[in-house]
């Protein structure tokens, strides 16, 4: 009976040892995500998160163009819908295209997901 009780209280002690290490191992687990967190939000707010002030790198009067549905490389294979759209303003940034009617609604357009832009290049007075 002694031996058994024995038994009892040292597997019950090393239970509360071994959840002790568990919770030691979450709480730095924890640690460890809140700090990877705290890092990614830090280089996001000091890389680039604010909005960028750069000029487009050609803008101009629109005379014609034609918005996708699907990337280009994708509208050949499958059915796809072109939206033209003509007058009104394009700007025409280093990864996208901003077309903005005689209305002013803008919409922006990767690039890949328009095709036969043609427009009057404005010269650049700044």
């Amino acid at each position: 009976m002694r031996f058994l009780s024995f038994w009892v209280s040292f597997l019950s002690q090393r239970a509360v040892k071994n959840d002790f290490k568990k919770r030691d191992e979450i709480m730095k687990s924890k640690l460890t995500q809140r700090l990877l967190l705290m890092t990614i939000v830090a280089l996001l707010i000091s890389t680039g998160c604010s909005p960028r002030t750069e000029a487009p790198l050609s803008e101009g009067e629109l005379i014609s163009v034609g918005l996708l549905d699907k990337p280009y490389p994708n509208y050949k294979q499958h059915e796809f819908t072109v939206t033209r759209r003509t007058g009104g303003a394009v700007e025409i940034y280093e990864s996208f295209i901003i077309v903005t009617s005689e209305e002013g609604e803008s919409t922006l357009a990767p690039h890949g997901w328009y095709i036969d832009l043609i427009y009057n290049k404005q010269s650049k007075s700044r």
